[in-house]
């Protein structure tokens, strides 16, 4: 699910123009660069815009089984928290078809409770890459 973010971002889907990408992936040999770690976690993916290095995307992928954990709940919490303190950005969160409920809902209330009003919160259906056998 990873891989399909990056391609999101990277491939013009996201929200912005890629101006440096950073993954928490060995099998993307080409991004070389790790995210960097945001108050205590580090995010799949992290991506800085064209023309506005401040503006940040931060991605996650979670499984079925990932998605409503509580160490989930408190990473995406922590990312939402660096996205407010500078005052904008996107949280992405890939999951598949069927998480995309949860996946809405899980980002409001994490959005509310931390007061991030001004980030932008994305919920990406990772399933077409899933099907074509990549993760």
């Amino acid at each position: 699910m990873v891989s399909h973010l990056i391609k999101w971002i990277d491939g013009g889907e996201g929200p912005i123009g890629v101006q440096n990408l950073f993954c928490e992936c060995s099998y993307h040999p080409e991004i070389k660069n790790f995210p960097p770690n945001i108050n205590g976690h580090r995010p799949d993916v992290f991506a800085s815009a064209k023309g506005d290095p401040t503006l940040l995307l931060i991605g996650e992928a979670k499984t079925t089984q990932d998605l409503e954990t509580q160490r989930t709940e408190i990473q995406l919490g922590a990312f939402a928290r660096h996205l407010t303190e500078l005052g904008k950005g996107y949280l992405a969160l890939g999951v598949t078809w069927n998480n995309v409920p949860s996946a809405r809902s899980l980002l409001k209330k994490i959005m509310i409770r931390e007061g991030a009003q001004e980030i932008i919160p994305i919920v990406v259906d990772c399933s077409t890459t899933l099907a074509n056998g990549n993760t």
